[in-house]
């Protein structure tokens, strides 16, 4: 099963037999109805032990609550691994250099649709630690929104009781957010009237009664964009 480490990323650890295993994760949904010539972007950080290491990431998407998947893409090999050498100990990334950034198009297939679910699928093939950060859904359009909405804050992180979500330095209408556990269930929602009584663009979120683990936040604008935070309850 998934494991999480810290609170910068999410991570598939390696099996202990190391070969033929499969774990995986489904991000939050996404709303490509306003989305142009929609594109996947992720960040993964990846470590071969050995060049017959066979690990496989396999990419599909939903958009029927996750009844029927279809399929993005596969990478393995050279082109997973986010590291030129080979690492025989336990590889977890120390820096940005050891990130990999991945953009895909996605065509029409998801154009003009409202719950878009990406799911993400390891195959262990003798390889290392998996990590997987910053799933964002990307338009040609929008740009504006999307840097506005990169700058808000989530913290503190960990956190054990109150989670405040800082939109005080982006510019744009907050339409909802909303907590999924890694399953993808939805936990709390939040809609747009809460978010306009929140105290100076500080909205604060009571987690006191979630099970300890790792949760992503979805903040959506009024103009349908959308960013994804990660944050862990302890």
């Amino acid at each position: 099963m998934a494991s999480y480490e810290g609170n910068t990323s999410i991570y598939i650890k390696n099996f202990t037999n190391g070969l033929d295993m499969t774990d995986g994760l489904v991000s939050p949904t996404f709303n490509t109805s306003s989305v142009i010539e929609p594109k996947l972007s992720f960040k993964v950080a990846f470590a071969r032990k050995n060049a017959s290491s066979s690990d496989i990431l396999r990419i599909e998407y939903s958009y029927d609550c996750g009844n029927n998947w279809g399929f993005i893409g596969l990478l393995t090999g050279p082109l997973l691994q986010s590291v030129s050498d080979f690492r025989t100990s336990e590889f977890i990334p120390t820096n940005e250099s050891e990130w990999k950034h991945v953009d895909i198009k996605l065509g029409s297939v998801l154009k003009s649709k409202e719950n878009v679910l990406i799911r993400f699928q390891f195959t262990s093939g003798g390889g290392n630690n998996i990590f997987i950060d910053n799933v964002n859904i990307q338009s040609l359009t929008g740009i504006e929104d999307i840097e506005s909405l990169q700058s808000i804050r989530v913290y503190p992180n960990p956190v054990d009781d109150v989670l405040n979500i800082d939109f005080s330095g982006s510019d744009v209408n907050m339409s909802k957010m909303q907590v999924r556990d890694i399953s993808g269930k939805v936990v709390k929602s939040i809609n747009a009237s809460e978010l306009a009584y929140s105290n100076n663009g500080l909205f604060q979120l009571n987690v006191s009664d979630f099970s300890p683990g790792f949760y992503l936040i979805q903040i959506t604008s009024e103009g349908n964009q959308s960013l994804t935070k990660k944050f862990v309850v302890r």
